[in-house]
């Protein structure tokens, strides 16, 4: 073997990560922001293309972490630790699927009203969802993004503390506009719960992120 050929085996090639973070962040954004149009549709067929859609963007980000997890297999030499990637990967993705329940959710309950507690959820999670595709554009330079990425963390959490108060202060309305109907009353029980989910899993995805950076640092 010459010497070139030996250098080409072990010269990094983790650069054919980032695209595939791009594609990625692509993903969770539109599914973000999927779910904000669904929370202010009343229009019943609208509704149900867009679950469809969720479930499509959902099934693509299984595609895309299958990528990811394929190049990983392949590389000797990798920019940020396995384990890491491994968990920042698997939590996007169940963000994705936390998404896509509560349009499943959603699409369970024939109401022409919007709920304005999911309303504000879905704008937090839409927001929140941009701000972790953009720390994910940023892995591809993190020496120089460190600071750029560590603010976004920053906002992620305020976005959290802002779900939160949006929570606690349209929950009792939420319950009370169901009426006493049982079923409206679970079905809406169990949309809040994932709704939290997914703020839970968003901060989750925020501390992955750190820790790449404090390892990179």
């Amino acid at each position: 073997m010459t010497k070139d050929s030996i250098l080409k085996v072990f010269t990094p090639k983790y650069h054919a990560l980032f695209p595939v973070f791009e594609k990625s962040a692509d993903n969770l954004k539109s599914a973000g922001l999927k779910l904000k149009i669904l929370m202010n549709t009343t229009n019943q067929g609208e509704k149900e293309a867009i679950i469809t859609e969720l479930g499509k963007l959902e099934a693509k980000g299984d595609k895309i972490a299958g990528e990811i997890y394929l190049i990983l297999d392949k590389l000797l030499i990798i920019p940020f630790d396995r384990e890491d990637i491994n968990r920042l990967v698997n939590r996007i993705n169940e963000l994705l699927h936390q998404i896509t329940e509560i349009g499943k959710m959603t699409g369970m309950v024939k109401s022409p009203g919007i709920i304005p507690v999911y309303q504000e959820l879905a704008e937090i999670i839409s927001l929140s969802a941009d701000e972790v595709a953009s720390i994910l554009l940023s892995l591809k330079d993190i020496n120089n993004t460190k600071k750029k990425i560590t603010e976004t963390c920053r906002s992620i959490s305020r976005l959290e503390k802002q779900a939160e108060e949006i929570f606690y202060e349209g929950v009792n309305g939420l319950f009370a506009s169901a009426k006493g109907d049982i079923i409206h009353l679970s079905l809406r029980k169990k949309t809040i719960e994932i709704f939290l989910e997914c703020i839970a899993q968003i901060r989750e995805i925020s501390e992955s992120v750190r820790t790449i950076v404090i390892k990179a640092s």
